[in-house]
């Protein structure tokens, strides 16, 4: 059920963000790029989040990688990061727990003005070769998920309020 509300809030969360307003985000810098980022990969019944901290120097950003259900994940620092009209190329390895060489990488496009932005992106480990093709992953930028996290548990709390006030 859980599951079920987060697919759904994220959904609700996508189309909220990506109605047409009078704002117009301008194509990602290097400097529009810092801050907190997060995104959510489904594969199949499996969820795994990534976020992503940028920091003004590649060697201070970092992804950490997280299974929500077991709680266990692997922190990676950027090694390589080019960003050239609005377009982004990003390379992690793994250094936490386990520096074993691990890297994740994402190429694709975004835009970003102050605390707002999004990336849409392709993406995969260093054992996955990269192809051209539809983007296949979007990153916000924030702390969204936390915020989802966070309402989700907000109104399973209001349904047991209801539920004991009806009983």
């Amino acid at each position: 059920m859980k599951r079920a509300l987060l697919i759904i809030a994220v959904l609700v969360s996508i189309v909220t963000t990506a109605r047409p307003t009078v704002d117009v985000c301008t194509p990602l810098t290097r400097e529009t790029f810092n801050g907190p980022w997060e995104g959510l990969l489904f594969m199949g019944t499996h969820v795994t989040l990534f976020h992503i901290v940028i920091a003004a120097e590649d060697h201070d950003s970092y992804l950490s990688e997280m299974d929500p259900d077991s709680l266990k994940g692997t922190v990676f620092r950027m090694d390589a990061c080019t960003i050239t009209d609005g377009k982004v190329k990003l390379h992690f390895i793994s250094l936490w727990p386990v520096a074993d060489g691990r890297g994740w990488w994402f190429e694709g496009e975004g835009c970003a003005d102050g605390d707002r932005g999004v990336i849409w992106a392709n993406f995969g480990t260093d054992l996955t070769e990269r192809q051209s093709r539809r983007p296949t992953f979007f990153l916000s930028k924030g702390t969204w998920v936390h915020r989802l996290g966070d309402a989700s548990t907000r109104t399973a709390e209001d349904i047991s309020k209801v539920r004991d006030m009806n009983k």
